[in-house]
């Protein structure tokens, strides 16, 4: 990105590198999925926290290199992905594990044959929900924080502080939706988020930084739950299922971003940020609508 020339190659850049991440995402998450019979939860949980926690370091990564060895010395970032590629070719899953006839064989028993659509677009609603609040404040967080004189690298702080929330979120909700049961923790994990996002907009100082991650763990927590729960209602469209979870919710928040930035333009970014701390609550309710669904998805014995 830090050698293009022009915007044209910059959104073809952006572009391809978008194109690499929604390849990986769905299976990534089915394979996840079904390498265990029991606690998907947790494998889910891990999963998605891994990639958190590589989401929450970028910033603090390409922030540094930028500061030290200027705009074009961005390509030095690849790194970590030339490893992690090495070692999925070296030590990757073998024998052809992750073609669809395995992973569809690889489903709990206990599921039920039918797709059921309703719950899955409620869930998926739910994703974008969070996809929304979460990007809106990734992508102009930074220049809010900018308007409050905080240079390169203490605006990447407080990306970090939200993403490693998400991450640890992610590994906590897991574990609860595989012990407590998943519709519990959809619906009672984002019911604090408004409050910890409005504390955070209203705080100055690094303590800001606590309500900023308290919310993006309580965010994220019932992300695992979700992306399972859409596996199980749609039991032989588990690629499809994990991808309106992620990758589709993603992509339409993403595309939403030119109406909050014009919004920042005529409110201004505070009033902004202010209203999308409400989003949340739209999470409750959509969850709420789910309960004639939760046998189809809900975990059973700790599954």
């Amino acid at each position: 990105m830090g050698l293009a020339p022009d915007v044209l190659c910059l959104v073809l850049v952006i572009t391809a590198g978008g194109s690499g991440v929604a390849c990986f995402h769905p299976l990534g998450t089915t394979i996840a999925s079904a390498l265990v019979s029991r606690r998907k939860g947790l494998a889910i949980a891990l999963y998605i926290s891994a990639g958190s926690v590589g989401f929450a370091l970028g910033p603090v990564l390409i922030s540094r290199i930028v500061a030290h060895r200027g705009l074009g010395s961005t390509y030095l970032a690849i790194a970590p992905a030339l490893l992690m590629a090495a070692l999925w070719i070296f030590y990757g899953p073998r024998n052809g594990f992750g073609q669809p006839s395995e992973i569809r064989s690889s489903t709990d028993e206990t599921s039920a044959k039918e797709e059921h659509w309703r719950p899955v677009l409620l869930l998926t609603a739910t994703s974008v929900a969070r996809a929304f609040v979460v990007v809106s404040f990734l992508n102009f967080l930074p220049f809010h924080m900018q308007q409050k004189g905080l240079d390169l690298e203490a605006r990447s702080a407080y990306l970090f502080a939200l993403q490693f929330g998400d991450a640890v979120g992610s590994l906590i909700g897991g574990i609860l939706s595989d012990r407590l049961g998943r519709w519990r923790v959809m619906f009672w994990s984002p019911l604090p988020v408004p409050l910890l996002l409005i504390a955070f907009l209203n705080i100055d100082g690094s303590l800001a930084l606590i309500p900023l991650f308290l919310a993006g763990v309580m965010l994220f927590a019932s992300a695992p739950a979700v992306i399972v729960g859409a596996q199980k209602l749609l039991p032989r469209r588990q690629g499809i299922a994990a991808a309106l979870q992620i990758g589709f919710a993603f992509g339409i928040s993403g595309l939403l971003m030119t109406g909050v930035g014009r919004m920042g333009e005529f409110f201004g970014l505070g009033r902004v940020f202010h209203a999308v701390a409400i989003l949340p609550l739209l999470m409750v309710v959509l969850v709420w609508f789910l309960r004639p669904d939760r046998k189809a998805f809900e975990a059973v014995a700790a599954s």
